[in-house]
């Protein structure tokens, strides 16, 4: 939730820190950044085309690897992490 696409970003941000601080406390395993569950979860929140574009790949690649839980390629994983950083949003767990 959020009054702007960028407020709701910090939200999920916090959300997702929050998630990972209960999930170590418990010893629960948090999913890793090219493990798609946790993007998959963002999704709705996200732009998959312009994310895609950022990736390299297309947005039907994108969609198609959420949707099956396809781990992402070394470079489609960094490059995922660089998009969502430039953004102001970074996964759990991201270098």
């Amino acid at each position: 939730h959020g009054e702007s696409p960028e407020e709701a970003a910090r939200e999920l941000e916090i959300a997702l820190q929050a998630s990972a601080e209960v999930a170590a406390e418990n010893g629960t395993p948090f999913p890793s950044p090219d493990d798609l569950a946790a993007l998959s979860r963002a999704a709705a929140v996200l732009n998959l085309s312009e994310l895609a574009r950022r990736m390299g790949i297309t947005q039907s690649t994108l969609a198609s690897k959420i949707k099956r839980g396809s781990r992402l390629k070394e470079g489609e994983a960094q490059a995922l992490n660089a998009a969502l950083r430039e953004s102001g949003v970074a996964l759990i767990g991201s270098p």
